[in-house]
């Protein structure tokens, strides 16, 4: 977004299409990523929050350190009214602008989805297209092999993006010392006014001495909450899983924003077998590799195991060997 907005500051408006948007589909990904490059080649931001929902807190320009928020709240303000216009209206009533989006945000917020007053329909909020995205997937697959094979050259992959793994291991192998601008890490204090133990994304130093995060101000208290209430959903996710525990399974989907409806929550599986244009083979897959993994009918990994409880932001570890403790056992289903 920051790239469309400062464009004309910087003098590269000609490159910004009328329509600019910054949803995630397949097509829309290589002028989105060009977007954000050019941004980058002017502006220094940090931003805080939880995993795909945090905010900017500061965002200066490089070389001269000039202040630039004053600069982005007047530049979106009179943007084009089209573009993510969610992403505004909540940068104007919180303080703070959101990074997400406005296609990613909405799925973190309970009034966007009300189906008598439409807000879909007033922001333009569109679902991802999962054909695309199958499409793209199998492409950068057949990309692979094809390199893999020596049918196309190893270089292709030097311009492609990267999510910052790569990087990551270099930092830490070589003592890069590098400035990452998201990590997601436990809080600590690194966002003061949220829980010590939840995963927050702030940005961070990464070197030899390891993985630091920086300490942020405090987030402003509704975006706090915003977040406080999702990192509580993502708890009570993770017991679920772990105590195998079916009465919080449904409180935590009760808590989900996207879930307006008790007996939608207490049997999920009726409406998501509704849901048009979700890949029912996948979601078949995961069911039946799940089950087979829970009775033991698929082969069991060469490592010493481990299970997950997985949410968006939390990922507890639990040895095997744990299941037989009391206190996880107590309140898991019997064989």
């Amino acid at each position: 977004m920051l790239g469309a907005l400062f464009a004309e500051h910087y003098g590269y408006a000609h490159e910004v299409p009328p329509d600019f948007h910054v949803h995630t589909d397949a097509d829309n990904v290589p002028i989105t990523m060009h977007m954000a490059k050019r941004a980058h080649e002017h502006l220094e931001v940090k931003a805080a929050g939880i995993n795909h929902f945090s905010w900017i807190y500061d965002i200066r320009e490089k070389g001269t350190g000039r202040d630039m928020y004053p600069l982005l709240r007047q530049y979106f303000m009179n943007y084009r009214e089209s573009f993510e216009p969610l992403t505004r209206e909540m940068f104007r009533i919180f303080g703070l602008m959101p990074t997400a989006g406005d296609s990613h945000m909405c799925e973190f917020l309970a009034f966007t989805h009300d189906p008598l007053t439409k807000p879909w329909e007033k922001y333009n909020l569109k679902l991802q297209n999962w054909d695309m995205n199958l499409e793209r997937r199998a492409s950068r697959l057949q990309q692979a092999r094809d390199i893999v094979a020596g049918k196309r050259d190893v270089n292709e992959l030097r311009d492609v993006k990267s999510e910052g793994v790569p990087e990551i291991i270099e930092a830490l192998t070589y003592n890069d010392n590098r400035y990452f601008e998201q990590l997601n890490l436990v809080n600590r204090g690194k966002i003061p006014n949220l829980p010590d133990d939840a995963i927050v994304e702030v940005p961070g130093i990464l070197s030899s001495a390891g993985i630091h995060g920086l300490n942020v101000p405090p987030l402003p208290a509704g975006i706090a909450e915003l977040c406080r209430r999702e990192l509580a959903l993502s708890s009570i996710v993770v017991d679920a899983c772990v105590h195998g525990d079916r009465d919080l399974a449904l409180q935590a989907l009760l808590l989900d924003p996207m879930m307006n409806d008790i007996d939608r929550a207490r049997n999920p599986s009726r409406f998501l077998g509704n849901l048009r244009g979700v890949p029912a083979a996948i979601s078949r897959r995961v069911v039946a590799e799940d089950s087979g993994r829970a009775h033991g009918s698929l082969s069991e990994p060469a490592v010493p195991p481990l299970r997950f409880a997985l949410c968006e932001n939390a990922i507890i570890p639990m040895k095997k060997s744990d299941a037989d403790q009391p206190a996880l056992r107590q309140n898991a289903p019997q064989p």
